[in-house]
This record gives C-alpha cells, sequence and structure tokens, in this order.
C-alpha cells in the first residue's frame, strides 16, 4: 500500500516495513546514522559482554535502507514493542551479514546478526538508536515476552500500528 507523509512524499507501507514514513523515523535520529555510542565495538555494551554490540564493519545507513521496504525489494523488518520500555522496534528480517552494502560478507566473522533499531517512535532522549544481537539472544528475548508483535492496523489487519484501534497511515487517509 502507499501512503503519503507531508514532508517526505510517497512511500510504501507493508507488514514488513516501518509504520509510518522511514524519512520521518531517520530525521529523528539524534546519532549519526542513529549509532548509539554505547553499541559500538568499543562501547559499554560491548566492554561488559553485553551481545549488543555493533561490529566496526556494520555500514547502518544501509541497514536503515535495507528494512525500508518498497515494491522491488520486499526486504524489511517486523515492528515489535519492548514490554518493559513502552517502546517500538524494528528488527531486521535479515542478519547483518546478509544485508547488501552492510559492510560484512557473509561468510566472515561478525560480531552480531540482528540490527534492532530502538524506539523509532523517538520518545527517549536517545531517540531512535541501533542495538545489534545475535539470534540466540534475541529468540531468548522473544520467548520470555520482552518483544511482542505490534498491533495491526484496525482497517486493513495488515500494517503495524503504534496503538491498538489506530490505522495506518493509508487507511486513515482512505477514511477521511
Amino acid at each position: 500500500m502507499r501512503a503519503s507523509c507531508s514532508v517526505h512524499g510517497d512511500y510504501e507501507l507493508t507488514a514488513f516495513g516501518f509504520p509510518e514514513c522511514p524519512e520521518c523515523i531517520r530525521n529523528r535520529f539524534k546519532f549519526p546514522d542513529g549509532d548509539d555510542p554505547k553499541h559500538s565495538a568499543t562501547g559499554a555494551a560491548a566492554a561488559c559482554g553485553f551481545a549488543s554490540y555493533k561490529s566496526d564493519q556494520i555500514n547502518s545507513q544501509a541497514i536503515f535502507d535495507h528494512m525500508k521496504v518498497n515494491e522491488l525489494d520486499p526486504s524489511g523488518c517486523m515492528i515489535l514493542s519492548h514490554t518493559d520500555h513502552k517502546s517500538f522496534n524494528a528488527v531486521s528480517l535479515e542478519p547483518c551479514g546478509r544485508i547488501p552494502g552492510s559492510g560484512i560478507s557473509t561468510t566472515g566473522d561478525f560480531a552480531c546478526h540482528l540490527a534492532i533499531l530502538q524506539d523509532i517512535t523517538g520518545k527517549s532522549s536517545k531517540g531512535p538508536h541501533w542495538a545489534y544481537e545475535d539470534v540466540s539472544h534475541f529468540n531468548d528475548r522473544l520467548s520470555k515476552g520482552e518483544f511482542v508483535p505490534a498491533q495491526r492496523c484496525a482497517a486493513c489487519a495488515t500494517i503495524p500500528v503504534y496503538e491498538m484501534g489506530a490505522m495506518c497511515p493509508a487507511c486513515a487517509t482512505k477514511k477521511t
């Protein structure tokens, strides 16, 4: 489905994409390309052994662009709500090593697998920012209910939305 942003123009909405204009999400970044220094290969997360850090080979801009879904490249992400932080997060459907242009090969070693764009609504002081996790750590968090799927549009039941009973931008436009 197509939706329109008054600032950035038309964009694609799908079940596996951002629930709003991707460029509006990008404009909420407070760190360059959304890269929180805490999640760098030498940052606090890596220093304490936490499984959420970025290899210095990862290109966050390429990952963000890959997570934006368009009709010709159905790559995407899944939108999850973090039950403790009450935030919305976009998790890449592909491991970082399989995302074209991300900077890592599919056969090389890399520090993490899944890219997670945390707080896509930008409600925290950090705004939308990246964390990276290996698949097993992420799956553990899913099974414990730390992440749950975002609500779906009340009209089309396909596009993720931020509030229960809300309509996606495409359906909301059709209704008016």
